[in-house]
């Protein structure tokens, strides 16, 4: 099966279900001839599975032997971003933040709608300001599950501001 931009819309749809969409993506890995594809495929899998270690490993790889395509380097930098954070390496989060971040112009919409919700809830993690960065197109509106991230890093950055009334008007 060949790599194209319609195919990574599809993929980008499933996934963004998280570990639910685990078989389609075990039919699509089955089913495709592309490396750096079947190397995100094989991060998320890790990732679902909770083996950080191999996960960052697959995202390391899937980073360098893209080629043909932004989008799959930036998504599985999206999920090493995930990975480093959840694994409480900041410093290598941070740094991989700030490269995504700094390349997030070059990234399509259809998969913006899934790196800027997760970026700006990690933003408030990180220590890291996001609010320099508009969400490009309302892609992610469309999508209620980003939607609900949107809100949840809003409403996580006015909690640790202790600005509770406007909290309580969000929710």
């Amino acid at each position: 099966m060949k790599i194209n931009n319609m195919f990574l819309k599809k993929i980008i749809d499933i996934v963004e279900y998280g570990s639910f969409s685990k078989p389609i993506v075990n039919y699509i890995e089955s089913n495709i001839n592309d490396i750096s594809l079947k190397y995100y495929i094989s991060l998320l899998k890790s990732k679902w599975e909770m083996d950080f270690s191999s996960a960052i490993y697959y995202a390391n790889n899937s980073i360098s032997t893209t080629t043909t395509t932004t989008i799959l380097k930036e998504l599985s930098r999206y999920e090493l971003v995930l990975l480093y954070s959840r694994m409480n390496n900041f410093d290598k989060s941070k740094k991989v933040f700030n490269t995504l971040k700094n390349n997030i112009i070059n990234i399509s919409p259809y998969a913006r709608r899934i790196i800027i919700p997760g970026l700006k809830a990690l933003s408030e993690k990180l220590n890291q300001n996001f609010e320099i960065l508009k969400c490009y197109g309302d892609l992610y509106e469309e999508s209620y599950v980003q939607k609900a991230i949107i809100e949840y890093s809003k409403a996580r950055r006015l909690l640790s501001e202790k600005n509770m009334m406007k909290l309580i008007i969000i929710f």
